[in-house]
């Protein structure tokens, strides 16, 4: 893409096409969470336009420009990538949070988590994840832990 004479850029559009797809509020949520962390010195596009009724981009969908780099799902040094993965979430975690407050309620008790072999993590993640929010000290956290899809 090039904006009149301007540098030459590479954007990112993305489309979410089945309009029975889960993108209630999605739209919304990713275009405040890429605001929020605009100039806070996070890697993460820029939020270039979103259309998050389809109306004007034909689906729901956001514009942001491309971040350099590949994804990695094999690295070749899996302690170096942990360890920067975990610095990139500590840096988002310790900025100034913008957003407002929310929980999908989205955890459900009665979800099987026989998946978890580990007994003791499993109590902890039932806990963990039935505990109420607190809004003392509030920090962005991507709902979607992904090693392929953080910001």
């Amino acid at each position: 893409m090039r904006a009149g004479t301007g540098p030459l850029r590479h954007v990112v559009l993305r489309r979410w096409t089945d309009p029975e797809m889960w993108t209630d509020g999605l739209i919304e949520r990713e275009a405040a969470a890429l605001h929020a962390v605009r100039d806070q010195g996070i890697a993460a596009p820029r939020l270039l336009g979103s259309d998050a009724t389809g109306q004007q981009a034909g689906v729901r969908a956001l514009l942001m420009t491309e971040l350099p780099g590949r994804v990695l799902l094999a690295p070749p040094d899996l302690d170096h990538w942990l360890a920067r993965l975990a610095r990139s979430h500590a840096d988002i975690h310790a900025m100034e949070c913008t957003l407002s407050a929310r929980s999908d309620g989205w955890f459900d008790p009665q979800v099987d988590l026989g998946w978890i072999h580990d007994r003791g993590l499993r109590r902890d993640a039932l806990v963990t994840a039935s505990t109420q929010l607190s809004t003392e000290h509030a920090v962005l956290v991507h709902g979607d832990y992904q090693h392929f899809n953080i910001l």
